[in-house]
C-alpha cells in the first residue's frame, strides 16, 4: 500500500505546486482533497505498522540463497528429516531476519545480490547476540577460495554445490 500511496501523494503534491496557477478552482480543490486523504491514509498506515507486533515464527535453519530451486530442495531435505527451516534471498532480509528470531543454524551462500556471504558471516559472528549461531557456507565458489577465508570470515564450515547430501549429517550434531 505504501508504493501506490506514495504515487497518489506525490503526483497530487507535484500537480499542486507546479499547476496551481493554472488549474480550476475547483479541480485544484478536487486534487487538494486527494493530497489530504493521502496524508490522513499515510499516518494511519505508519502509525499501524508502528504498533504491528509481528508473530514470532521458529524454526531450527534459516537459509540464505537467492536461487530459489536450492532453497526448495534444502528445505526439502531438512523438513524430511524433522527439521524446520525458512529461506531469504538476500544479505538484508538475513539481517532483518535475525531482529526478530535466532536460529540453530544458518546456510549462507556467498554469492549473494546486496552483500556476499563472506561479509554476512563476519557481521552476524561479530554480534555479541548471534555470535554462537552455526553458519555453514553453502556455494559453488572454489574450495580452495572457501577454504582461504573460512577463517577471516568466521563460518563454522561449508558445503560445495552441487551438494553431498551425506555431508549435511554432521549438521544434525547441532540441531
Amino acid at each position: 500500500m505504501k508504493g501506490p500511496l506514495t504515487s497518489i501523494k506525490g503526483f497530487s503534491h507535484l500537480l499542486i505546486e507546479n499547476y496551481k496557477d493554472q488549474l480550476d478552482w475547483g479541480v485544484l480543490t478536487k486534487i487538494k482533497e486527494v493530497f489530504d486523504q493521502s496524508l490522513n491514509l499515510e499516518g494511519i498506515i505508519k502509525n499501524a505498522l508502528d504498533n504491528y507486533k509481528s508473530e514470532k515464527v521458529e524454526y531450527d535453519i534459516l537459509i540464505v540463497d537467492d536461487d530459489f530451486s536450492t532453497n526448495k530442495v534444502l528445505i526439502d531435505f531438512f523438513q524430511f528429516k524433522g527439521y524446520s527451516c525458512k529461506d531469504v534471498i538476500s544479505g538484508a532480509q538475513t539481517f532483518e531476519e535475525l531482529e526478530t528470531y535466532k536460529p540453530k543454524i544458518i546456510l549462507l551462500d556467498i554469492l549473494l545480490p546486496d552483500v556476499n556471504g563472506y561479509e554476512i558471516c563476519k557481521k552476524i559472528k561479530s554480534d555479541d547476540r548471534h555470535k554462537d549461531v552455526i553458519i555453514f557456507l553453502i556455494t559453488a565458489v572454489p574450495a580452495n577460495e572457501v577454504k582461504a577465508k573460512l577463517k577471516e570470515s568466521m563460518a563454522d564450515g561449508y558445503f560445495l554445490k552441487p551438494f553431498n547430501f551425506f555431508e549435511f549429517e554432521q549438521l544434525f550434531e547441532y540441531l
